[in-house]
C-alpha cells in the first residue's frame, strides 16, 4: 500500500534506539512528500548473554565434593542476564548414561542435575559441558557469547561408587 512503509532498524549497541522520519523526506511515486511520522523508541539488547560460572550442587546445605558417590549430583550455571529457560539438549554431559534435568533458580541461574542411568555405578568423571550448538538465548534473542564461564568452573565430578 502507498501509506504504510515498513523498515527494520539494526542497532549497533545496546541502548536507547530512536526513528524519527520529520515531514518531506521521502515521496511517493506520484511525487507527494510525506507526513511527519509519530517519533518512535526503544532500548535496544545487542549484548551476548555470558556464562559467569559453573558451580558444583548441594547435598543438603553442604556442597557436593569433587569426589562423591551420591546417586544425584548438580551443578549451579549462572549467566550475566535473564535468559530463555535452557534445555537439556543445552548441555552435554560425559561419563555417565544419566539424564539431564534442568531447575530454574532465578531467570539467570539454573540448576543442572543428574540422576539415574548408570550415576549410581560410575567410577570415574563425570563432566558437565554447554553444548557447542546450544539455543540458549537473553530475552532479546542475543545467543550466549562464549561456552566458558568467565568465573568458577567446577564442571566435573569424580565419580567413587566402589564403596
Amino acid at each position: 500500500d502507498n501509506t504504510i512503509f515498513n523498515f527494520r532498524v539494526f542497532p549497533d549497541e545496546t541502548g536507547p534506539v530512536t526513528v524519527d522520519v520529520p515531514a518531506g523526506t521521502t515521496a511517493d511515486l506520484a511525487g507527494n512528500l510525506n507526513v511527519a511520522a509519530p517519533q518512535f523508541s526503544i532500548n535496544a539488547d545487542v549484548t551476548n548473554p555470558t556464562i559467569l560460572s559453573v558451580l558444583r550442587g548441594f547435598n543438603g546445605a553442604s556442597r557436593i565434593p569433587e569426589t562423591t558417590s551420591l546417586d544425584v549430583v548438580s551443578w549451579f550455571v549462572k549467566f550475566s542476564e535473564d535468559i530463555i529457560r535452557p534445555v537439556a539438549s543445552d548441555f552435554s554431559v560425559t561419563g555417565t548414561t544419566s539424564p539431564i534435568t534442568i531447575s530454574e533458580v532465578n531467570a539467570d541461574e539454573y540448576e543442572i542435575s543428574l540422576a539415574g542411568g548408570d550415576i549410581a555405578t560410575v567410577n570415574g568423571t563425570v563432566t558437565l559441558s554447554i553444548s557447542r550448538d546450544n539455543e540458549i538465548k537473553d530475552v532479546a534473542g542475543n545467543g550466549v557469547g562464549s561456552l566458558f564461564p568467565s568465573g568458577a568452573y567446577e564442571n566435573s565430578f569424580i565419580m567413587d561408587n566402589d564403596a
